[in-house]
């Protein structure tokens, strides 16, 4: 399935959804596992959350370069010669 352009950011929010859903089971399994602090468990999340937060910022930054970008080029005049 191609990626089109007004899709990109609902791909990139079920991505980072499913990615918090998956750190926060492994962060979980390891508490457990490891017999971690919670305080340790929160602290590794909170980074990791932090990390995709900053994936996700970079993303939107770039989408809105982009967009600007395509807003300022002048479409070409169908009537003209």
């Amino acid at each position: 399935m191609k990626i089109e352009k007004g899709d990109r950011k609902l791909a990139v929010t079920r991505q980072s959804a499913f990615l918090l859903l998956a750190g926060l089971l492994v962060t979980l399994t390891a508490a457990g596992y490891f017999k971690l602090d919670t305080a340790t468990c929160v602290q590794a999340f909170v980074v990791y959350a932090g990390a995709l937060f900053g994936k996700d910022s970079a993303f939107m930054w770039g989408n809105a370069k982009e967009h600007a970008a395509a807003a300022a080029t002048p479409k070409p005049d169908p009537k003209a010669p």
